[in-house]
C-alpha cells in the first residue's frame, strides 16, 4: 500500500523486477515468439505485421497508459 509521496510499503527489488520483467524479458521473449513464428511458417514473414506485433509486445498496453493519467 502507498502510503504517500517519500514512503512506500513497496520493496525496490520489486520495482526493479517488475521494470525487468516489462522492458527487458517481454520484448525479448517477443521477438523470440515472432522469429520462431516465422520459422515455423506459421506467420508470414512480412516486414510491417512483424512490426506490429513486436510493438505489441514492447509497449505497454493503453489501459496502464490511461490509469496513470487519470491518477
Amino acid at each position: 500500500m502507498v502510503s504517500g509521496f517519500r514512503k512506500s510499503d513497496i520493496k525496490i527489488s520489486y520495482v526493479i523486477g517488475v521494470v525487468a520483467v516489462r522492458y527487458f524479458l517481454l520484448p525479448t521473449s517477443g521477438m523470440g515468439i515472432i522469429k520462431g513464428a516465422i520459422q515455423l511458417g506459421l506467420i508470414k514473414p512480412n516486414p510491417l505485421y512483424k512490426f506490429v506485433l513486436l510493438v505489441q509486445y514492447a509497449l505497454p498496453p493503453a489501459t496502464v497508459m490511461g490509469e496513470s493519467l487519470i491518477n
